[in-house]
């Protein structure tokens, strides 16, 4: 006798029984490595970003709020950064004051009036002048947040006129959009686990079972535990499915001559 994994069709039929009626049905039905045909299991957000301060100045306003949805784009927060607009206009006005210099430093190296090492800091204070505006640049960069992607506010740490120091929490935005399944398995199940198995998970937030799918297998098996990570996604779409919803994930098989 040999196992052999159930169609989609017998799947999606089974998914309306209960997870207990399934249990009992197959319990002398186990694929290999599994104490039960029944894994735990969560909804992990592919698309996650953790925002945290780039500059320290003071928040000028934070325009969502917890549990928002947001658009691509969208502007979440900003910052105070008049201080940093006007060091930006002294490195200017010193890329002009240095190149000026450069330039008649050049003419009068050609009459022998300067030297050519005179020239040669000129050519260096115009460069740090350049560099230091670049600089104002890329912390401008930081003054105003957009979401990367459609998503919803998980977590907001921050407040208008609060000081921010470099590197501190201010928001959470996860994508509700691309949810993966993912559970660990024993690793002896890599006998019969492969991409494009089919699997049904009973998603315990809303008592809804789904139907779904192995996209991908970890790339290592953990030694001391001797498990591996799964990854799945759910073929059925519904939008009340959110990161962090957990389940169980039923693999079912049948004996056949």
């Amino acid at each position: 006798m040999n196992p052999k994994l159930l169609p989609a069709s017998m799947i999606a039929f089974v998914s309306a029984l209960s997870f207990a009626q399934m249990d009992d049905e197959f319990s002398d039905d186990l694929l290999p490595g599994l104490q039960s045909n029944v894994v735990r299991a969560q909804l992990v957000p592919l698309k996650k970003a953790a925002f945290s301060a780039g500059i320290s100045a003071i928040v000028d306003a934070v325009h969502v709020q917890e549990g928002q949805e947001v658009a691509k784009g969208a502007r979440l927060a900003n910052f105070d950064c008049d201080a940093l607009h006007a060091a930006g206009d002294i490195a200017k006005a010193k890329i002009s004051s240095a190149r000026a210099t450069l330039n008649v430093n050049e003419e009068l190296l050609k009459l022998n009036s300067v030297g050519p090492l005179e020239v040669e800091l000129n050519k260096a204070n115009l460069a740090i002048a350049t560099g230091e505006l670049d600089s104002v640049a890329a912390q401008l960069k930081h003054c105003d947040i957009r979401a990367p992607f459609a998503g919803a506010i998980t977590m907001r740490a921050a407040e208008p006129y609060q000081f921010m120091a470099e590197g501190e929490p201010l928001l959470e935005l996860v994508s509700r959009d691309e949810l993966e399944v993912r559970m660990l398995m024993p690793s002896t199940s890599l006998s019969w686990l492969h991409v494009d198995t089919s699997f049904s998970m009973l998603v315990e937030e809303l008592n809804a079972p789904m139907t779904g799918k192995i996209v991908r297998v970890g790339g290592a098996v953990d030694p001391v535990s001797l498990t591996v990570q799964v990854f799945g996604i759910l073929t059925q779409e519904d939008e009340r499915l959110l990161p962090g919803m957990s389940g169980r994930v039923q693999f079912l098989s049948q004996e056949f001559e």
